[in-house]
């Protein structure tokens, strides 16, 4: 959107002037209606980096909120399990709208076992002991 010469200085300027950022999806809610999903990041030495900078491996701003949950970040992954815990969207909306799949999918699994649900449909899964090993009379 900017130019090469002026993204440098643009740069500079939005990391200095950010405080939080706060964002908000709306998804749809159980029984009709929409829900709130926010994601929430303050600004801290780690987030003016990759804004000077630029996301790269092990430095993404996903990792930087995940991170700083005790600061009362929050991740649009983490809203939306909250919102799935508490029944107020579902399974299907949950994974449609989430940021990273297999973290959803993992929480919601967690979620579900907690409240005693079946999370997978593989059943009858047992160790087979004799693997390897010669049959009972043959050589």
């Amino acid at each position: 959107m900017f130019d090469t010469e002026e993204e440098k200085q643009i740069r500079i300027r939005l990391s200095d002037s950010i405080r939080y950022v706060v964002c908000q999806r709306l998804l749809p809610k159980e029984g009709g209606g929409r829900v709130a999903a926010f994601e929430i990041m303050g600004n801290d030495i780690r987030v003016k980096e990759v804004i000077l900078e630029g996301e790269s491996e092990g430095k993404t701003l996903y990792e930087i909120i995940e991170d700083n949950r005790a600061f009362g970040w929050c991740t649009f992954d983490d809203s939306i399990l909250e919102l799935f815990q508490e029944g107020q969207v579902s399974h299907d909306t949950a994974m449609a709208f989430a940021s990273k799949k297999a973290i959803m999918r993992r929480g919601i699994d967690r979620i579900k076992a907690a409240r005693g649900e079946k999370v997978t449909d593989i059943e009858g899964l047992e160790i087979d002991r004799g693997y390897g090993r010669p049959k009972k009379g043959k050589k």
